[in-house]
């Protein structure tokens, strides 16, 4: 068998843009996204939809964040801070509602791009819960709720020794005494 090189198959990154017209803009949406880009792309929607109670991967949260880091990450719309991250789920029903959020999807997506990204965030899951529910994953959050519980002992243990908030540790005292 006959050896090419990499270099002489002059390949290059998908580049193709895909244009629709949405109340009288064009909207361009990437045919590809970078890996490293989608890196970046599946950590905000991640790291965004976790409830912060629980612990656990809301749908709601995933819904929004999904439909906005697309909308960010592939599409020439831009957001101010405030719209991307204070008012998220207003502007998610923002572009749901509108009819925007499925015209980039159904017309302006590719695909197997799309269902690559889904399938991304839906396996990344799947790897957090498992490891969450398993015994190393236990283990690890218990070290964390541990060391937390650490750093507030020591940050009373401070106050005491400065004489600071003792009527708060009064308080304390009465509850457990």
């Amino acid at each position: 068998m006959a050896k090419i090189t990499f270099t002489k198959l002059g390949l290059k990154v998908n580049k193709d843009i895909n244009t629709l017209t949405f109340n009288n803009n064009e909207i361009e949406v990437k045919q590809y996204l970078p890996q490293m880009e989608k890196a970046e792309l599946i950590s905000y929607i991640l790291e965004n939809s976790v409830d912060n109670v629980t612990n656990t991967f809301s749908p709601v949260r995933l819904e929004v964040f999904f439909a906005l880091g697309l909308v960010k990450w592939y599409t020439n719309i831009t957001f101010t801070d405030k719209q991307f991250i204070e008012d998220a789920v207003k502007t998610y029903d923002q572009l749901q509602s509108s009819g925007l959020l499925d015209a980039i999807i159904d017309d302006g997506f590719e695909i197997n791009e799309y269902r690559y990204i889904e399938r991304l965030v839906n396996e990344t899951i799947k790897d957090y819960e498992d490891y969450a529910n398993s015994f190393a994953g236990m283990m690890s959050a218990m070290n964390s709720d541990a060391f937390n519980m650490n750093k507030e002992i020591d940050e009373i243990m401070t106050k005491i020794r400065n004489k600071e908030g003792l009527e708060e540790l009064a308080v304390i005292r009465d509850i457990v005494g």
